[in-house]
């Protein structure tokens, strides 16, 4: 039950962070040693970088595709999905389709 707890509480910070504009990503690495080490990446300020409209399709206009340690795989990316299309989504490794679903999430 902590487990979940953690999960949740965790979650909370990120949404209050999200709309104070602000997202603060923690990135672990595994040394040549085996063990982890835990290190804070810079603060990214998102305030300012675009409009959620609630809808029953998802359309992006200009977002940028970037991976998780900061390099943009992508400047702008325009595209819709309405209800009941299918999608696709291939590439090779490191293109950006974890990212994309991280945004769309």
């Amino acid at each position: 039950m902590a487990g979940y707890t953690t999960l949740i509480h965790e979650m909370d910070e990120v949404l209050i962070d999200l709309n104070r504009g602000k997202f603060r990503r923690t990135q672990i690495t595994t040394l040549e040693n085996g063990e982890t080490k835990e290190s804070e990446m810079k603060l990214i300020d998102m305030t300012n970088q675009g409009d959620i409209v609630t809808s029953s399709n998802m359309k992006f206009e200009d977002v940028p595709i970037v991976s998780p340690n900061g390099d943009i795989l992508i400047a702008k990316m325009n595209f819709e999905i309405k209800p009941g299309m299918n999608l696709m989504i291939t590439g090779p490794n490191g293109c950006g389709k974890s990212s994309l679903f991280r945004i769309m999430g």
